[in-house]
């Protein structure tokens, strides 16, 4: 009885204890952010906004009007970015969207700077060269539960003594619209383990430099549910800017899903900010793809859907 009644005394102390500790988190201010990605096709938008504080509330971001920022080639001002005219902007995530009149090349060197009350930030980047493809297959195929799925193979040449970086992805037109595609991707390539869905696959030579690589994804067929599907398979060249950023935001987006996950910050390249200027080469294959699914009857009527064999 005794040892019975001690053991109850323990768990009341220590069960009715609370302890709060008061941490004093810095306040370093809003610095200004840059989402900035430059090719060689499309002309520059660069995106502007405000960083939060943690314990700022609401979730959207306060975008940043009326900013200089200019563009810089082999260290020569090229272009400027120009602002919409506000008064005619409905959305207000435009408002710090920021353009300029100019198509980049591969291998040249680009910087950046957004001069705003007083501050001034920079950052530079390159555009790789555009991939050497070696080959794109496709067949059919079933996967371990029966069900059928689009196997695409994309063979490249990567070239020697250079480091390179890939971006691969898949967009298709349904009803009008233009949908980008999931597919399972192994997590290694993340620097995490296990196996999830994504919308790309971006990774390194590091296993292959100077050799050619076949990547294999496997797209689901209710994807192709149309008579003729046109799939568009897009392989990027990237730089190391953008393979570092697009890796720990993989890695943030899963450390959201997991209470025990470790915190992840994320990549940056801006001088004096936050954010990310990066480069990329695109090479696009367009494949028209035949009916993969059984008919899909929709808009309000009986759908029925198997994609079994």
């Amino acid at each position: 009885m005794k040892k019975l009644i001690y053991i109850l005394l323990i768990i009341v102390l220590f069960g009715s204890c609370e302890k709060y500790i008061d941490i004093e988190i810095p306040d370093e201010g809003r610095k200004i952010t840059v989402n900035c990605f430059i090719n060689n096709s499309d002309k520059p938008i660069l995106m502007l906004t405000r960083s939060k504080f943690i314990l700022d509330n609401g979730y959207e971001f306060t975008m940043i009007d009326s900013a200089k920022a200019y563009l810089y080639q082999d260290g020569v001002q090229v272009a400027e970015f120009f602002q919409q005219d506000s008064s005619n902007i409905s959305n207000p995530i435009e408002i710090g969207s920021y353009k300029a009149n100019y198509t980049c090349q591969p291998g040249k060197q680009y910087t950046i700077k957004v001069i705003k009350n007083g501050e001034t930030i920079t950052s530079s980047t390159q555009i790789p060269n555009s991939v050497t493809i070696q080959s794109i297959d496709t067949m059919t195929i079933l996967n371990q539960d029966g069900y059928k799925n689009l196997r695409v193979k994309i063979t490249i040449n990567d070239p020697a003594n250079i480091e390179n970086y890939y971006q691969f992805s898949f967009r298709t037109i349904s009803f009008g619209y233009e949908q980008i595609l999931s597919f399972p991707v192994n997590q290694s390539d993340f620097g995490l383990t296990g196996t999830t869905y994504q919308s790309y696959l971006i990774t390194n030579d590091k296993l292959f430099n100077g050799q050619s690589k076949t990547y294999i994804f496997d797209l689901d067929a209710g994807n192709f549910y149309d008579i003729v599907t046109p799939l568009s398979v897009v392989v990027n060249g990237v730089s190391k800017d953008m393979f570092l950023y697009y890796q720990q935001l993989q890695k943030y987006q899963n450390a959201q899903n997991s209470f025990l996950a470790e915190p992840v910050m994320m990549y940056t390249n801006i001088e004096n900010g936050l954010g990310i200027f990066a480069g990329y080469s695109s090479h696009i294959t367009n494949i028209d793809v035949p009916r993969l699914t059984d008919d899909i009857i929709i808009e309000g009527k009986n759908s029925t859907y198997d994609h079994k064999k």
